[in-house]
C-alpha cells in the first residue's frame, strides 16, 4: 500500500502533506465500484508516471481504472494496458520500439494518427486540443465512448490496432464499453475528500464502545469485590494478625530477622 502511494506522489507531484488526498481517493472509489483500494494502487504502479505525463489527472487515471477493470478484473493488466495506450496516442512507432513499448500497427507519426482517427470517427475525435497541445488519454477516451457504438467493426478493429495494438486491445474496448462507469469514478474521486478518515472512525467507533464496556465491567468487578464479605474478611483477618503478633511484642524480633 505504501508502494503505490509514493509512486502515486511523485508521478502526479502531490506533497507528503496532502497525501492522505490519494487515500481517500483509492478508498471511496473502492467502496463505490468493482475494485478494491489495494487494485487501484496496483494499476497506478504500473501506469501513473506515464498517465501523468500525458495530462491526465489522478483522478481522471483512476476513472479510466475502473472503467477497464470493471470487466478484466485485473488491475496489474489494466495498468500496464493504460501506460501503453498512453504512450501510443502520443508518439511515433518508431520512438515507441526505442522505449521498448509495444509498437505493433501504431501510427508512423502524431500527424497521422490524428488524420486517422478524425477519418475513423468521422471528425469526432481529434487527439489534440490545438497544434501544439494533446487532449490527455481520459479526454480521447471519453470521445472514442461517445461514438463507439455507431462504428463499423471494421472502424472499431482498426482504431483498436492504432490506439492499444493486439495485446492491450481487450483492456482499451472494456474500457470504451465502460467508460460512463469511468466518469462516474472520476467525479467519485474528486469529491472523495475526508473519506478514508470518516471511515476509519465508524471502524474505530463500535470498537471503542466495546474496550469502553469492558472497562466499565472491570470497574464493576472491583467495586463488587471490595464490597464484598470475602475480602473484608481477609482484610479483618490480617488486621487481627498484626495485632495480635504486636500484642506478643513479636514486631521488633521480625524486623530484626528481616534486616
Amino acid at each position: 500500500a505504501s508502494s503505490s502511494i509514493i509512486s502515486t506522489m511523485k508521478a502526479f507531484g502531490i506533497e507528503a502533506k496532502n497525501s492522505m488526498s490519494i487515500v481517500d481517493k483509492f478508498n471511496e472509489v473502492g467502496n463505490n465500484f468493482a475494485i478494491t483500494s489495494g487494485g487501484i494502487g496496483d494499476a497506478l504502479k504500473r501506469s501513473a508516471s506515464a498517465l501523468s505525463s500525458a495530462n491526465n489527472t489522478l483522478d481522471q487515471s483512476i476513472g479510466m481504472i475502473v472503467a477497464a477493470n470493471n470487466v478484466i478484473q485485473d488491475p496489474e493488466v489494466v495498468g500496464t494496458a493504460l501506460k501503453t495506450i498512453s504512450m501510443r496516442l502520443r508518439n511515433t512507432s518508431g520512438q515507441l520500439q526505442e522505449m521498448g513499448i509495444d509498437a505493433e500497427g501504431a501510427a508512423e507519426s502524431v500527424t497521422k494518427l490524428q488524420q486517422q482517427l478524425l477519418s475513423l470517427t468521422s471528425g469526432k475525435v481529434n487527439i489534440m486540443k490545438d497544434a501544439e497541445t494533446f487532449k490527455s488519454t481520459y479526454e480521447i477516451l471519453v470521445d472514442l465512448s461517445n461514438v463507439w457504438g455507431d462504428l463499423s467493426d471494421k472502424a472499431q478493429a482498426d482504431i483498436i490496432r492504432l490506439v492499444a495494438g493486439v495485446r492491450q486491445g481487450n483492456v482499451l474496448t472494456a474500457a470504451l464499453s465502460n467508460m460512463k462507469e469511468g466518469i462516474e469514478a472520476t467525479n467519485t474521486a474528486l469529491t472523495s475528500q475526508g473519506s478514508a478518515l470518516s471511515e476509519n472512525e465508524k471502524y474505530l467507533s463500535p470498537i471503542k464502545g466495546k474496550v469502553d464496556q469492558f472497562n466499565a465491567s472491570l470497574q464493576q468487578l472491583w467495586a463488587n469485590t471490595i464490597n464484598s464479605d470475602f475480602v473484608k474478611g481477609l482484610v479483618d483477618g490480617a488486621k487481627a494478625i498484626v495485632l495480635f503478633v504486636d500484642k506478643l511484642g513479636l514486631i521488633p524480633i521480625i524486623l530484626t530477622t528481616i534486616m
